[in-house]
């Protein structure tokens, strides 16, 4: 079964309509550097730190007068094992930054897949929405165009009945006429008043003709003029309700439009 327009709109309304990611992959890649540039900044910083606090310590063991060479000596190895665990710690420490730099990163790629695929399903309803719409809008044109065109067979039609039962009338007096001459022509035998009945036959066909003729004429006057007036009004109807019926439909297209 076919989706109606308002099946496929309602189908798009929701936050699915706000998605954007047309600057996503620059916005990741963004702050992936901001977040290196952070850890780096840290690092630097905790270093500089950690090695002014052994640098001072070293200084007073060097300066420390009460204390033999021996034990200076012992201090200053502790100092030199102090200061290897601080560059292993901070080596571990930074391997471990950057491993949680890399998960929260490998997310965020992840959510934006995960939007891109239903980004990309929301423009594929819109897709079959617009198509949709765009077909009706069609079928209301062409139906436009059949109902005025019906609406002129309907006239024509009127008009060629009108004109048959004018025909058939004439053809009835006519006959009638004939019917009547006939009957007298059948009780004259006579070659002369033959001829003159002929003549008044010939005379009253003529005049029937000329009388319906002329009947005709201002009989379908009034008929086309009534005829094109309800025609014209006819016509007006229908065609405001198209322009009614594309305007919904552009509306309704125009809407799921710009939510993308």
């Amino acid at each position: 079964k076919q989706k109606t327009a308002y099946e496929i709109l309602s189908g798009l309304v929701g936050s699915e309509m706000c998605i954007r990611d047309r600057y996503m992959g620059k916005e990741i890649a963004r702050i992936q550097a901001q977040e290196e540039e952070k850890l780096k900044e840290f690092m630097k910083g905790y270093i500089e730190d950690q090695s002014r606090k052994l640098e001072t310590f070293k200084e007073r063991i060097l300066e420390n007068a009460n204390i033999s060479e021996s034990e200076k000596e012992e201090l200053l190895k502790q100092y030199e094992s102090q200061l290897q665990d601080l560059q292993k710690e901070l080596l571990i420490d930074q391997k471990e930054q950057q491993h949680q730099l890399k998960l929260r990163l490998d997310l965020r790629r992840a959510d934006r897949n995960r939007l891109a695929v239903r980004l990309e399903k929301i423009r594929a309803q819109k897709a079959e929405m617009s198509k949709l719409i765009d077909g009706q809008i069609e079928d209301v044109d062409i139906s436009l165009i059949n109902t005025e065109k019906k609406i002129d067979d309907d006239a024509n039609n009127e008009k060629k009945n009108i004109e048959g039962q004018i025909e058939r009338k004439k053809n009835d007096a006519l006959k009638q006429h004939q019917d009547k001459f006939d009957k007298k022509l059948k009780r004259t035998s006579e070659s002369k008043k033959r001829t003159e009945l002929l003549e008044e036959l010939e005379k009253g066909a003529n005049e029937i003709e000329e009388l319906f003729e002329k009947d005709k004429a201002e009989q379908m006057r009034i008929l086309e003029e009534q005829i094109n007036l309800r025609v014209k009004m006819q016509k007006e109807e229908v065609r405001n309700n198209a322009i009614k019926e594309r305007a919904v439909l552009k509306e309704q297209k125009n809407l799921s439009l710009i939510h993308i």
